[in-house]
C-alpha cells in the first residue's frame, strides 16, 4: 500500500484548510506523515479544490511513499517472543528423542538379526551342557537318595522302590525345568528392556554463534 507525498502546492492547500478548519484531526495527520492516501486526496479536491485548481497541478510533482515493510516478530512482546523460543526449544528436544529413539529401535533390530559370534556360540554352548549335567546330577541324587532310603529304614517291595524313585526323580527334573525356564525369562526380558531403553537429553542452554 501507497500514498501521496505532499509537495510544496499541495501541502498549502492542505495548511490553508486547517487554518479554515483548525478541529480537523485528519489534516494535522496528513500534515504531520507528510502524505495522503488516494481516497482523502481526492474527497478533499472534490469538496474545496475542484473548481479552483486542476488535479495534475496539484500532483506536480508526483511522488509516493510507500509503508515500510513489516519485519517479523519485530511487534512481539518480550514475553510472547520468549514464549515461542520456548516451544521452539521444546520441539527440538521432540524431534531429537524421537530421532535417538528411532536409531534405537534400528540398533535393536539389527542385533537381533545379526549372527552369533563362534565366542557366543561356544559359551551358550558350555552353559547349556553345564545345565543339562546339573539337572541330570540333580535328579540321580534324589532317586538314589530315594532309593536308598526306601530299601534301608521302610523295607519295601523292589517295585514300590523303582516308582518311588522314578516319581521323585521326575518331580525333580520338572522343577529343574521350571526355574531354568524362570531363569532363562528374566535374563531375555532383562536385555529387552536394555535394549528399548530411551536416552533423555534435556538442552539446558542454547548458545547461538
Amino acid at each position: 500500500m501507497f500514498q501521496i507525498k505532499l509537495n510544496d502546492q499541495l501541502k498549502r492547500h492542505i495548511e490553508e484548510l486547517k487554518k479554515s478548519n483548525a478541529s480537523n484531526k485528519e489534516l494535522d495527520m496528513i500534515l504531520e506523515k507528510d502524505c495522503v492516501s488516494i481516497e482523502a486526496l481526492i474527497k478533499m479536491y472534490e469538496d474545496h479544490w475542484q473548481n479552483r485548481v486542476p488535479l495534475s497541478q496539484l500532483l506536480k510533482p508526483l511522488n509516493f511513499q510507500f509503508k515500510p515493510k513489516r519485519i517479523a516478530r519485530s511487534d512481539y512482546k518480550p514475553e510472547f517472543k520468549e514464549y515461542l523460543e520456548n516451544l521452539k526449544l521444546q520441539q527440538q528436544e521432540k524431534d531429537y528423542q524421537q530421532l535417538i529413539s528411532a536409531n534405537r529401535e534400528l540398533s535393536t533390530y539389527e542385533d537381533e538379526d545379526k549372527p552369533l559370534t563362534p565366542a557366543q556360540i561356544n559359551r551358550e554352548l558350555k552353559e547349556q551342557v553345564t545345565t543339562v549335567f546339573n539337572i541330570l546330577v540333580s535328579v540321580v541324587s534324589v532317586a538314589f537318595a530315594f532309593w536308598y532310603w526306601s530299601g534301608s529304614s521302610s523295607g519295601m517291595a523292589l517295585h514300590y522302590r523303582v516308582l518311588i524313585s522314578l516319581f521323585f526323580g521326575i518331580l525333580i527334573l520338572i522343577a529343574e525345568v521350571v526355574v531354568y525356564n524362570s531363569y532363562l525369562q528374566r535374563v531375555s526380558d532383562a536385555k529387552a528392556k536394555e535394549k528399548v531403553k530411551t536416552e533423555r537429553t534435556k538442552v539446558v542452554k542454547r548458545i547461538v554463534i
